[in-house]
């Protein structure tokens, strides 16, 4: 899809902006989360299968979401493309998902060289407040920032775990280190979640557009419908499906890089645009193949999750040289006598 053809997308498409970036809500999310977590189990510490633990993850899970309600537009810029990538579009800037840059500001650099060779293919009309109408999205960099992320706060973990039992105050911090391992482990799954969905790989993610042979439905209610409506119809969440559904985390090949996963991902999403379009055409969602369906694609989600949290806790792992660089940097706290 040309920039142009998008913009004009964006233009018409504005009275649904505001859930432009969400998927599964809550219900769909949490149901991910639980699945990862439960499929984790047996790998990761004691302290992250803690029932109040899981809770947080599961409250955190959906805060990428709760960022859309404040209107900020410095947030809108940087949070709202970190939901999607528009597979298609990356032919724009002469990227495809098997090119695409490991790192976020070298694929910034790879557009801005694209529309500095061309301009008047990006040329915009009514540009959002926002600046991002432009761009593809950013949700696998989202991914693999959360990621590493998630390995940080539990490399904090494991070195204050070495001084709790001696020093109240460590115990104090590695409560709180803890806390923000909560967070990253929801943030990830909400990332994680959003790539599953196929609508969040795809320029098509409110409605079909461009040329539409197959008759496919071009009304942007597609996506809330599919992101809660079919979960209700068949009464899909943690509830009814831990316990239920078997995961199997898949194994990263190389934790201290799981781009080839995140790509992966993506590919197994956009497959089933088409096949999501046709059976929203046929009135097949809200049948057995609609509910298997939707049920494969929390689970593909789930397992890719917990793959990530066994891999972000095995790269975590910690030395002595880890523990002597954070006494040595580590300032005092002005209550420590």
């Amino acid at each position: 899809m040309s920039a142009k053809l998008r913009m004009l997308f964006v233009t018409l498409g504005a009275a649904s902006a505001a859930s432009l970036a969400h998927a599964w809500g809550g219900v769909g999310h949490i149901a991910i989360t639980e699945l990862a977590l439960d499929a984790a189990a047996y790998e990761m510490p004691e302290w992250v299968n803690n029932a109040l633990f899981r809770q947080r993850v599961d409250f955190m899970c959906n805060e990428p979401d709760r960022r859309r309600g404040v209107e900020l537009v410095c947030l809108d810029h940087e949070n709202n493309p970190e939901h999607y990538i528009d597979v298609e579009q990356l032919a724009d800037f002469d990227l495809t998902l098997g090119t695409l840059p490991v790192l976020r500001y070298d694929y910034v650099l790879a557009m801005s060289e694209a529309m500095h060779r061309e301009p008047e293919r990006f040329e915009q009309d009514a540009p959002d407040e926002a600046g991002i109408s432009w761009m593809p999205g950013t949700l696998p960099y989202a991914m693999a920032e959360d990621y590493a992320k998630l390995v940080a706060a539990f490399r904090m973990c494991r070195i204050l775990e070495t001084f709790a039992d001696d020093d109240p105050l460590r115990a104090n911090e590695l409560e709180q280190a803890r806390a923000e391992a909560a967070y990253h482990m929801g943030v990830l799954s909400h990332w994680v979640g959003d790539c599953a969905q196929p609508l969040h790989a795809t320029v098509h993610h409110h409605g079909w557009v461009g040329d539409n042979p197959e008759g496919y439905t071009t009304s942007g209610r597609i996506h809330g419908y599919i992101d809660s409506g079919v979960l209700r119809a068949h009464d899909l969440s943690a509830a009814t499906l831990v316990g239920a559904v078997h995961i199997d985390p898949i194994r990263i090949a190389d934790p201290a890089n799981p781009w080839p996963e995140f790509i992966a991902e993506i590919e197994r999403s956009l497959e089933q645009v088409e096949p999501l379009y046709a059976m929203e055409r046929d009135d097949q969602l809200e049948t057995d193949k609609g509910r298997e369906f939707i049920v494969e694609r929390l689970s593909d989600a789930a397992g890719t999750l917990s793959g990530l949290y066994i891999a972000a806790w095995k790269q975590s792992e910690i030395t002595d040289s880890d523990i002597a660089s954070y006494q040595r940097y580590e300032a005092p706290s002005p209550n420590q006598k």
